[in-house]
C-alpha cells in the first residue's frame, strides 16, 4: 500500500508540472548554432554567418575574400558538378583562368580584354539548399550533420545512445497534439522551438518547417531519419516513441551539452545560468524537455558544453606568416563539478585541410567568448576549415583560406630578357585588365627632376615559380603583379640595363 501511495505522488507530481507554465517560450532564443528556419529560405546574413563577412553589412569583411577562396583551385581537378561556365577550356582537366571567366573582343584596342567578372551561374554549385540538396555525395546526404553544425547535433548511425525503453512520464515529446500544438505547456519540443518571435527579434518558424524545409527529402530512406515508417512512403504518425527518431539526430549527449552564457560573466556553469539560454542552464531547462526532473547540472552525458563560433577576426592569411586569429563566440570555456571541485573545461582551435588532415593551433589566450590562436606560418596555401574542440565537442567549421606569399627570390636582366624566379605566381594570362602582368621601372631625369616609369614587358613563359619577359632593355627594378599580390626586387647589376 505505501509503494502505491507513492508512485500515486509520483504521479500527481509529474502531472502538477506538467501544467506549469513559463513565460519565455515559445520560440526561445536563439543564442546557439543556425536559427530555427529552413534552409531553402536563407537569405544573405545567413549565408555569410559562415562564410566569414560581418552581418549584417553587406561588405565582406575582405573583398577578397570569396574571389580568393575560388583562385586557390586553379590546378586543381574540375569538380563535379561546377559552376565553371568553361570547364573544358584546360585539356588536362584543371581549373586555370578562362574555367571561370570570359575574354571580351574590345573594338578600341582591336583585342581581347580579360572579363573580371564571373558570368558562370553559381546556382549551379550554390542553389537555395546548398548543402542539404546538391551533392547526392556530400555530409549532409549521407548523414554527416556534424560536418556543418558541430556537436550541436549527432550523425545519422554512429552508433551514439539512442535510448531503447518505452517512453516514460519524463520523456520529451517532439511536438503536442494537433488540439493543442500551439500550447506553451513544458514537456516537449515545442515547447521552446516553435513558431514566432524570439525576445531578441528572431523569426523562427515550425519545426515541422524547419525539418521539411532542409532539402533531404529525396528518398525514402530520408523520410526514415525522422520517421517510423511502414512501406513505401506511408509515415506512421502516431507512434509514442517517436522522439527515437528524433534521436538520430538529436541524442542526449548532443542536447545535454547545449548551453549559452546567459547573463554574460563570461562563465558558463550548468544548473547556475538563466532559464531558456540552452538545455541545462537551469531547472526549467529540464522541464521545458521532460515536465520534470532534477537539477540541470546533473544531466546525464553532460560535461563540455558545445562550443560555437560567430565570428572571425580574419578569415585571408599569406603562407609564410605567423599571424594571431581571433575567434569570437561562445561555450569555449566551461565549469563542471569534478570529483575534488569545480573543472574548467577549455576548448582548443583546430583546422582541418581538404584532405582531411587537422592540425591544433597553438592557443595564446581564452575566455568563455574569445579564443585567441596563432595560424602557423607552415600552412601550405588553400581552404581550411576551422572549428573550436572541446573534448568530444566540436563547433560549427567556419571556412578560411590561406593564400601563397607572393615572393621574388631573384631577378635578373640580360639585353632586355628578364628572368625572375620565387614564389606565389599562380598563372598568366595574356589580356589587359587579367591582373596578371610583369612590369619593368626605369628611373629617369636627374637629381630633383627624377622620375620612374613603368613600362610593361612582354611575357614569354610563366609558371608559379618563374617568369621570363622580353622589356625591351633593362631597367632599374622589375614587379610581379599576380591574382594573389605584388612584389618588386631592384636589378642587382646596372652594367646589364641596356
Amino acid at each position: 500500500m505505501k509503494r502505491l501511495f507513492l508512485i500515486c505522488v509520483m504521479i500527481s507530481m509529474a502531472m502538477g508540472f506538467q501544467g506549469k507554465v513559463f513565460g519565455e517560450p515559445p520560440p526561445v532564443r536563439q543564442e546557439i548554432g543556425f536559427p530555427d528556419g529552413p534552409i531553402n529560405k536563407l537569405v544573405k546574413d545567413d549565408c555569410i554567418f559562415c562564410h566569414n563577412q560581418n552581418p549584417p553589412d553587406t561588405i565582406p569583411a575582405d573583398p577578397t575574400y570569396l574571389p580568393d577562396r575560388h583562385h586557390l583551385k586553379i590546378g586543381m581537378m574540375v569538380g563535379n558538378p561546377t559552376a565553371a561556365p568553361n570547364p573544358d577550356e584546360d585539356p588536362n582537366g584543371t581549373y586555370v583562368c578562362l574555367s571561370c571567366h570570359d575574354l571580351v573582343w574590345d573594338e578600341d584596342s582591336s583585342s581581347y580584354v580579360f572579363d573580371q567578372n564571373f558570368r558562370g551561374n553559381c546556382t549551379l554549385c550554390h542553389d537555395f539548399t546548398p548543402h542539404h540538396r546538391l551533392d547526392v555525395d556530400g555530409p549532409a546526404l549521407r548523414g554527416n550533420c556534424q560536418a556543418c553544425h558541430g556537436a550541436i547535433v549527432d550523425n545519422i548511425g554512429d552508433s551514439h545512445y539512442i535510448p531503447t525503453y518505452v517512453p516514460s512520464l519524463v520523456t520529451p515529446k517532439p511536438s503536442f497534439t494537433s488540439a493543442d500544438e500551439d500550447s506553451t505547456v513544458e514537456g516537449s519540443c515545442t515547447f521552446c522551438h516553435n513558431s514566432g518571435t524570439t525576445s531578441d527579434n528572431i523569426v523562427v518558424v515550425k519545426n515541422i518547417e524547419t525539418h521539411h524545409g532542409g532539402g533531404n527529402m529525396f528518398s525514402h530512406i530520408h523520410c526514415g531519419w525522422c520517421h517510423f515508417t511502414s512501406g513505401l512512403f506511408v509515415i506512421d504518425r502516431d507512434r509514442p516513441d517517436t522522439i527515437r527518431r528524433c534521436e538520430n539526430c538529436h541524442g542526449v549527449s548532443s542536447l545535454h551539452n547545449i548551453q549559452a552564457d546567459s547573463n554574460n560573466d563570461n562563465a558558463i556553469t550548468p544548473g547556475e545560468e538563466d532559464p531558456y539560454y540552452g538545455h541545462i542552464g537551469a531547472q526549467e531547462d529540464c522541464w521545458g524537455c521532460h515536465g520534470f526532473t532534477a537539477m540541470a547540472a546533473g544531466a546525464p552525458f553532460s560535461g563540455p558544453v558545445v562550443p560555437v563560433i560567430s565570428d572571425l577576426s580574419d578569415v585571408l592569411f599569406t603562407a609564410g606568416v605567423d599571424t594571431q586569429l581571433t575567434l569570437t563566440g561562445t561555450a569555449f570555456t566551461n565549469t563542471i563539478q569534478g570529483p575534488s571541485g569545480p573543472l574548467v573545461l577549455r576548448s582548443e582551435g583546430v583546422i582541418e585541410d581538404s584532405l582531411g588532415n587537422v592540425i591544433t593551433l597553438i592557443t595564446t589566450a581564452i575566455e568563455q567568448n574569445t579564443i585567441r590562436v596563432m595560424m602557423p606560418a607552415t600552412l601550405l596555401p588553400g581552404n581550411y576549415l576551422l572549428r573550436a574542440v572541446k573534448g568530444d565537442k566540436k563547433s560549427n567549421a567556419m571556412n578560411i583560406s590561406v593564400l601563397p606569399a607572393v615572393v621574388i627570390a631573384s631577378a635578373a636582366c640580360n639585353g632586355g630578357m628578364a628572368t625572375v624566379t620565387g614564389n606565389g605566381f599562380s598563372q598568366y594570362l595574356e589580356a589587359a585588365g587579367s591582373g596578371t602582368d610583369l612590369n619593368m621601372d626605369f628611373n629617369v631625369g636627374k637629381r630633383k627632376r627624377k622620375t620612374t616609369v613603368t613600362r610593361d614587358c612582354s611575357v614569354q613563359t610563366w609558371t608559379d615559380t618563374q617568369i621570363t619577359a622580353d622589356c625591351g632593355r633593362c631597367g632599374d627594378s622589375i614587379l610581379v603583379d599576380s591574382i594573389f599580390g605584388k612584389d618588386a626586387e631592384r636589378l642587382p647589376n646596372p652594367n646589364t640595363r641596356r
